[in-house]
């Protein structure tokens, strides 16, 4: 309803009408869902008439079409408006009315001149179970009333009474023809047909037979079933005719069941399993179970003799015999149950238990013993309903503790497809397995009511050794006529809580972890904007990933969410003429110990695809807000930090873009950090109408500071207030100075050149004799922050050699000598000046280097003016014509002080940690996702911090020499194929504060 029109009553009227309309088309019913928590509609609906089935969440049922269509109560409605004489006394509860062992809903309706009519409704069988109607003060009514809701299956004899009452002040005819439904047998003593006198009434008696083809219901996990097991009695009352309806819910005398509830065994082995009979009557029973095995097949235990109360469950151990050679087999035990009953022997029931055979290599497809349908290996098991919907219910992953239960991923033709539900849900498919050295299957195969001769069959696999299912629906016209303008859906909820989803979107690799962040309408619909067919949610503490595969071809829409909902594709499908068919895989679900890069890995392994490790993604946010210099191109990496010219004005752009699908509003408000300024405030607010995908905040900023303020500040904010979430970020400023004396010199010392840029206070010395290594790093007259034995190379702990400062460091994979080649490699050089950042290029391509040869190498030393920031980026482009594997980054030994060893701070297994380092040797990888460490000198408190840009592996690793220094390494492992690139690269600072590196950990990887 139009929030415009909402409190003007057209609700009710909509509902008034529909009802009126159904009693027209000669519907009994009408079903509603909502939610318990629905305080402004629930007394809406129950004042038309609608009732909370006991134990739903939340089905509505109004039996109020069944009613006024009733011909026996025509005359009253003529009389009276069934809506103005309906009374009811509404509650926000559950209507559970309970009369004599049977639930009920209750109408009363009242007219003029004391004219009512109370109507009773039988909760199973849905529809009239009784009446008592009055009119001009007459009154005639009626009910048929087993004396229990519960039938056992194949046992005993159910009362039933059918009662007649009449007070119309003269006698009447009546009639009654009983009709039997599915599965119940109902059966009439006594005349059918006779005369009431005036204040007279007449019982005739019955009784109901669950037959052995019934299937067993539970109401305890399936309240809103609706039973086969009813009987329509057809009475006639001085000629009006009307149904009463009746029914009970069938119910297994004696459950059998496995414990484990789905037991399996590995070949080899002799597999103990758990035998159960519960007794689900009211009475004692005793009986007999005899166990038949397929022939040759040794089991323990073939007859079982059992005595058991009410509710009361019996277990024996069942031991099976397997061998080697068996590998997904199935071992079918049938099992018969008969009950003593009254001196002879009675059939309760009949069941087989199918019990796999698993290895590695094995997968097998069958029905359980309690009706599932069930496909599993070694690493995954699925089911299936047995009973309608025949959707997936649960899918484990076997090495993870958490089973996952959903409700999900049965295919619906449609375009447009339903909004209702689809005739699928209510589909009996026929079933059938296969099972085979490959894979598993459970084939559903059903005919369209909508468009007949349209038949779907959907296949769900598993593969033997594998995580994952797959789902494959195959459409055949056996009709006369041509299906046009056809489309098919999948899709359901699964409660997997996952809280990061990884999903690939416009070229990037998105990380979703934000808590204001739940997919849905903030994802884009359309699937070409998917680069790749996959997703993947991860639960954040490491316990499981649930990932996703669509078909990439006819796909026409795709709606994502992170938890919860599973995704939901449409596909367009081909017209169908008669005799032709077509088939399309929909979906494949992984659930896995690993993370999302097993989906992708799959995902491109299903569509051979090779994937460009070359390069690690780089993890895009749901928001990414940064700045920009005025007029930068729309695809210009978004720095975190605002940066300004000490002294001058400096334009900048503030970016935000939000992966929002359907544009929302935004204000904003930025609190710029200590000695920032814009047009003379320290706080600026602005507001977006929309921002979106497509429409990203663009605002600039005309940026101003103090000359007193350091080079960097920590205390600013920015904060978005959008439509649907609030996100508060911190505000990193960076001041550089272009003012400053920035000047460069070469230098020859000894037989090397060192290439110096100074900047203000701060220098930086590079020499491509000395493999080119960024040797001097620090402040003018000081010693260099890293160890410096420049331009000398002295050995330097037993295994390898040391060069000053921060070097270049390229491994071969297959290299065992990788340091004597690399001596011999040539640096040239060149100056390289990026916006406010200044320094050196170097590039030498490998001509001598083990596993390396053919490798064109560039680095980049940047100073930021002014500051003691510098950017380090090493790129590798292959023009070896080969595939090549190696290791690149840099590495140093940190020297603050000049003291060997110092503090280590940063963030390890998720913890912050302060490494006080001993004469031990040790090593540990900083948390890829945190990428940053300190190294602080104890007594001077002199600090050298590190960043890496490459968040999606450990690049960052500190290692201990025993008492002789402390290495530090940014480096990591790349594969590249002919002509294909790479590159790492991180930032190195000297700081005042640990939380000066800890606040530079979002630096842009690319300056450029």
């Amino acid at each position: 309803m139009n929030p415009n029109y909402q409190g003007q009553g057209y609700g009710k009227y909509m509902l008034i009408e529909a009802s009126e309309i159904a009693a027209k088309l000669g519907k009994r019913r009408i079903d509603l869902h909502t939610w318990g928590g629905n305080l402004k509609a629930m007394p809406l609906y129950k004042r038309t008439g609608y009732n909370w089935v006991p134990n739903t969440r939340v089905l509505m049922e109004s039996h109020i079409p069944g009613i006024i269509g009733c011909p026996m109560f025509s005359d009253f409605f003529a009389q009276h408006d069934w809506y103005d004489s309906l009374k009811i006394d509404i509650k926000q509860e559950m209507d559970d009315i309970v009369e004599d062992e049977i639930g009920v809903f209750k109408y009363h309706f009242e007219g003029e001149n004391g004219d009512s009519l109370d109507v009773t409704i039988d909760r199973e069988a849905k529809g009239i179970c009784g009446f008592s109607l009055t009119m001009n003060g007459k009154t005639i009514s009626a009910s048929i009333r087993p004396r229990t809701h519960i039938g056992y299956i194949g046992i005993g004899k159910y009362p039933v009474d059918l009662k007649i009452l009449n007070n119309n002040g003269e006698t009447v005819s009546y009639s009654v023809q009983v009709k039997s439904g599915d599965g119940l047998m109902a059966h009439l003593d006594g005349a059918p047909s006779g005369q009431i006198e005036d204040a007279g009434w007449v019982n005739l008696d019955g009784f109901y037979e669950v037959t052995s083809n019934a299937v067993h219901l539970d109401r305890e996990i399936i309240p809103d079933d609706k039973i086969a097991t009813q009987a329509e009695w057809n009475l006639t009352i001085d000629n009006k005719t009307m149904s009463l309806f009746s029914g009970l819910i069938p119910t297994d005398a004696v459950t059998i069941s496995l414990g484990p509830d789905f037991s399996s065994i590995s070949p080899g082995e002799i597999g103990t399993i758990g035998v159960s009979l519960r007794n689900n009557t009211k009475d004692a029973i005793r009986g007999e179970a005899v166990l038949t095995p397929p022939l040759g097949r040794r089991i323990s235990v073939q007859r079982i003799r059992f005595t058991l109360k009410p509710d009361e469950t019996f277990e024996t151990p069942l031991d099976i015999h397997t061998s080697k050679e068996e590998n997904g087999v199935i071992v079918p035990i049938k099992i018969s149950v008969h009950i003593d009953q009254e001196g002879k022997t009675v059939f309760a029931k009949r069941a087989t238990m199918n019990i796999p055979i698993i290895g590695s290599t094995g997968a097998v497809a069958y029905k359980a013993v309690n009706d599932f349908f069930v496909i599993e290996n070694e690493n995954i098991r699925v089911l299936l309903n047995g009973i309608l919907p025949h959707v997936i219910r649960r899918i484990r992953n076997k090495n993870l503790e958490i089973p996952h239960s959903g409700w999900s991923l049965l295919p619906e033709i449609g375009y447009p497809f339903p909004r209702g539900g689809s005739e699928w849900e209510r589909k009996k498919f026929d079933v059938s397995y296969v099972n085979n050295q490959k894979y598993a299957e459970v084939k559903l195969t059903g005919e369209s009511e909508e468009r007949p001769g349209l038949f779907m069959t959907i296949s769900y696999r598993i593969y033997a050794g594998r995580e994952d299912l797959e789902i494959i629906t195959k459409l055949e016209n056996s009709g006369t006529q041509a299906y046009e303008n056809l489309g098919i859906k999948i899709g359901g909820w699964l409660p997997f809580m996952g809280q990061i989803l990884y999903l690939p979107l416009d070229e990037k690799i998105y990380k979703l972890d934000n808590v204001n962040w739940f997919g849905g309408r903030q994802l884009p619909k359309d699937p070409n904007r998917y680069h790749e067919s996959w997703a993947a949610s991860e639960l954040s503490y490491g316990r499981g990933v649930l990932g996703f595969i669509w078909h990439e071809e006819g796909i026409s829409d795709i709606r994502i969410m992170r938890q919860w909902n599973l995704p939901r594709v449409e596909y367009k499908l081909p017209n169908l003429d008669p005799g032709s068919s077509t088939e399309l895989p929909l979906m494949r679900l992984m659930v896995s110990q690993g993370d999302w890069r097993k989906v992708r890995s799959l995902w491109a392994r299903l569509n051979g695809k090779t994937l460009p490790i070359h390069v690690p993604p780089v993890m895009q946010s749901d928001l990414e807000i940064g700045f920009v210099h005025v007029g930068a191109d729309s695809k210009a990496p978004l720095m975190p930090t605002i940066m300004a010219n000490r002294g001058k004005s400096t334009k900048v752009e503030f970016r935000a873009n939000v992966l929002q699908n359907e544009p929302v509003s935004c204000e904003v408000r930025i609190s710029l950090p200590e000695g920032f300024h814009v047009d003379g405030k320290r706080e600026i607010e602005f507001s977006v109408e929309k921002t979106g995908c497509d429409d990203p905040i663009i605002h600039p900023l005309n940026v101003t500071v103090e000359n007193g303020s350091s080079w960097i500040a920590r205390d600013g904010e920015i904060l978005l207030r959008f439509t649907n979430r609030v996100e508060r970020r911190p505000l990193i400023g960076l001041i550089y100075d272009t003012s400053v004396e920035t000047k460069r010199t070469n230098e020859k010392i000894g037989t090397r050149t060192l290439h110096t840029v100074h900047s203000g206070s701060y220098r930086m010395g590079v020499s491509p004799d000395y493999r080119g290594s960024l040797v001097h790093f620090g402040e003018k007259g000081k010693e260099s922050l890293f160890m410096d034995t420049f331009p000398e190379t002295k050995p330097f702990i037993w295994n390898d050699k040391h060069y000053s400062g921060f070097n270049p460091r390229l491994i071969g994979m297959t290299a065992w000598d990788w340091l004597t080649g690399l001596q011999k490699e040539e640096w040239s050089i060149r100056e390289k000046d990026v916006g406010q950042w200044t320094g050196y290029e170097l590039e030498s391509r490998f001509k001598h280097a083990n596993g390396l040869k053919g490798i064109l190498f560039k680095v980049q030393y940047l100073l930021l003016k002014g500051t003691p920031l510098v950017y380090v980026r090493l790129a590798a482009e292959n023009r070896s014509g080969t595939w090549k594997e190696f290791r690149l980054g840099f590495h140093g030994v940190p020297k603050p002080g000049g003291v060997p060893q110092s503090q280590i701070h940063g963030v390890v297994n998720h913890q912050r940690i302060l490494y006080e380092p001993t004469p031990s040797d040790n090593s540990f990888y900083i948390d890829p996702e945190e990428g940053w460490s300190a190294y602080k000198e104890p007594e001077s408190g002199l600090i050298l911090g590190f960043v890496s840009t490459t968040k999606t592996s450990p690049t960052l690793e500190y290692e201990n020499s025993g008492d002789k220094g402390q290495w530090a390494t940014i480096d990591d492992r790349r594969r590249l194929s002919a002509n294909d690139s790479t590159s790492l690269s991180g930032y190195i600072l000297q700081a005042e504060q640990v939380e000066d590196v800890e606040a530079l950990k979002n630096m842009a990887s690319d300056l450029e």
